[in-house]
This record gives C-alpha cells, sequence and structure tokens, in this order.
C-alpha cells in the first residue's frame, strides 16, 4: 500500500513504526468512514486473536529458497 508524504510525516510524530502500520492495516477491524475512507484499528478482539496467532507459533519455522522467494515447507521445531 503507497503511503502518501503527509501520512509519512505524521506517522513519524506519532511515533509510528512500519510494523505498528503493517500490524494494524493487516489484522485491524475496518471502519468507513465518510469521504471515502476506511479507519483501521485494532480492537480487544483483533489483539486477543493476534496473540493466540502468536502464540500457537511457537516452536514453529518455514523453509524459504531465497534466490526464488518460495516457501519450501513448514515444520515443527
Amino acid at each position: 500500500m503507497k503511503i502518501s508524504q503527509n501520512a509519512v510525516k505524521r506517522l513519524r510524530q506519532r511515533g509510528f513504526k512500519d510494523d505498528y502500520v503493517d500490524l494494524i492495516v493487516n489484522h485491524g477491524t475496518p471502519h468507513e468512514k465518510d469521504g471515502n475512507v476506511v479507519e483501521y484499528r485494532l480492537d480487544k478482539k483483533d489483539i486477543s486473536r493476534i496473540m493466540q496467532s502468536l502464540d500457537k507459533c511457537k516452536k514453529k519455522a518455514v523453509l524459504v529458497d531465497a534466490s526464488a522467494s518460495e516457501i519450501i515447507t513448514g515444520y515443527n521445531i
């Protein structure tokens, strides 16, 4: 997703890191707003779901072919 120059400035001023934006947009709940825009936010339910998913990822790994950017397999470690 493209980020406007204004957003880059405001996000930096407000202490946002790139991974915060990714988490909010990819895992947050969308809320339609006036003016054809959508606000994404992490509600308690979203955070709980993310934490459960992270917990289930413990001791798991994904093997990637770096030259082809292709996932080869996933396994338990």
